[in-house]
C-alpha cells in the first residue's frame, strides 16, 4: 500500500504516507531487512529529494547488498543525480 501511493500523487496522501512509514518505522528495518528505509528513500525521491534520497538508499544497501528492489531503486536515484557511472555499477 505504502508503495502505491508514494508512486501515485504524493500532495494528496501525504498525511497518510507519513501515518503509514511512522507505523512501519517499528518493524520496517529489523535485522536484516531494509524496507523502512527504501521506502523512504523512495519517497525522497518522488518528493524531489534526491540528495536525502541517496543517503537513506546506501543505507538500506548497507543493510540488504543483495536485494534486487534497493539496486534498482538506487540506479533510479544516481540516474536522478546524473552519476550514471555509480548507476552503472549496479
Amino acid at each position: 500500500m505504502l508503495t502505491i501511493l508514494i508512486k501515485n500523487s504524493l500532495s494528496e496522501n501525504k498525511l497518510e504516507v507519513e501515518s503509514l512509514f511512522d507505523r512501519l518505522k517499528v518493524v520496517g528495518d529489523e535485522e536484516g531487512h531494509s524496507f523502512y528505509t527504501t521506502r523512504r528513500a523512495e519517497y525522497a525521491l518522488r518528493s524531489g529529494q534526491p540528495n536525502e534520497a541517496s543517503k537513506l538508499i546506501d543505507e538500506a544497501k548497507a543493510k540488504t547488498p543483495n536485494n534486487f528492489g534497493v539496486r534498482a531503486l538506487l540506479f533510479e536515484i544516481y540516474l536522478d543525480l546524473g552519476n550514471k557511472s555509480v548507476a552503472n555499477d549496479e
